[in-house]
């Protein structure tokens, strides 16, 4: 075998490695924000939605310092040089994106905040090529028509009359902000220093965002709307606070520079259909035609966005 080709495999199999990795941890990352979604829809009574988002980050930071003082303090410097944007990120992703999809939540129903959803990796491609120039391939423009229509498909049942039934009302702004939100945050995150480990970048991210978030806290609460202490609302802000945040986000923030804004925001079309999944299997929903059909479109059009034809190649030929 020709020793010129043994570099150009092995940086073939690292690629198909490192991607392997990063969307695994995407559908990991969906996988909890759809149990954030259906809690956060199940708890609205019980728990006010800045109140929810508060609690949740309070949770995630006792967990995240005693795992992350060491390397923030040997990431100082770091920290000190880029604060600015990690003040963004933290705004953008632990403030402002799920206080807002909790007020959503409030007011509009699951199938309105999850079809606002299934729009996020069409926005996060207009930010990523109009604003950074990021090259968009033709399959990655299939595979989203593809996704996406899985998704309406199990929105509205199989049956296009349904769209013509669906109820608009203040909540669908919240649930547009949000998703506008999101988008914007997942194109930046693309560009996160990279000598802070994904960890550490959150941990900043999580005391930024809960100081930004502690005013508005403090005027909900100051309004009488308090939370209901009970078990329902503490087992809520638990798993919030573990698998929606820590988990989640960890595994969000790691994968996303290694796979692209565009192929991650693709992703997001996970969301609906694992909802879907859960309320089958938690909510005893019975699994109908039109479920498999879309979650088998939503997988198809994930893996020919994500396919990356270059890299196999190159492993082909070094083979």
């Amino acid at each position: 075998m020709d020793t010129t080709e043994t570099p150009r495999r092995e940086e073939a199999g690292q690629s198909r490695v490192k991607l392997g990795t990063a969307y695994f941890l995407m559908v990991l990352a969906m996988a909890c924000w759809a149990g954030n979604w259906l809690l956060g829809r199940v708890i609205h009574n019980e728990v006010p939605p800045i109140t929810l988002n508060f609690w949740r980050w309070v949770v995630a930071l006792f967990i995240l310092l005693p795992l992350t003082w060491r390397q923030l303090r040997e990431g100082r410097s770091v920290i000190r040089r880029e604060w600015k944007f990690l003040a963004v990120l933290g705004i953008l992703g632990v403030s402002l994106f799920h206080s807002l999809v909790y007020i959503a939540l409030n007011y509009t129903t699951a199938i309105n905040a999850a079809m606002y959803a299934s729009t996020t990796p069409v926005i996060i491609v207009a930010i990523s090529w109009g604003w950074f120039r990021e090259p968009l391939a033709f399959r990655q423009i299939a595979g989203i028509i593809l996704s996406l229509l899985g998704v309406l498909g199990i929105l509205f049942r199989g049956d296009p009359a349904l769209i013509l039934g669906l109820q608009f009302n203040p909540g669908d702004l919240w649930a547009i902000s949000s998703i506008l939100v999101w988008a914007v945050f997942t194109v930046l995150l693309k560009h996160r220093p990279m000598d802070l480990e994904a960890l550490p970048t959150l941990t900043v991210m999580t005391i930024i965002g809960l100081v930004a978030l502690t005013p508005f806290y403090l005027w909900e609460a100051a309004g009488g709307r308090a939370m209901i202490v009970g078990w329902t609302s503490l087992a809520t802000i638990g798993y919030m606070g573990v698998f929606a945040s820590v988990i989640a986000f960890t595994a969000w923030n790691a994968a996303l520079p290694v796979a692209g804004a565009i192929r991650a925001g693709l992703f997001v079309h996970l969301l609906p259909a694992f909802t879907t999944v859960f309320a089958i299997v938690l909510l005893s929903e019975p699994f109908l035609w039109y479920h498999a059909s879309g979650i088998s479109l939503v997988a198809l059009g994930i893996y020919l966005a994500t396919r990356n034809p270059r890299v196999e190649g190159q492993a082909l030929k070094a083979e």
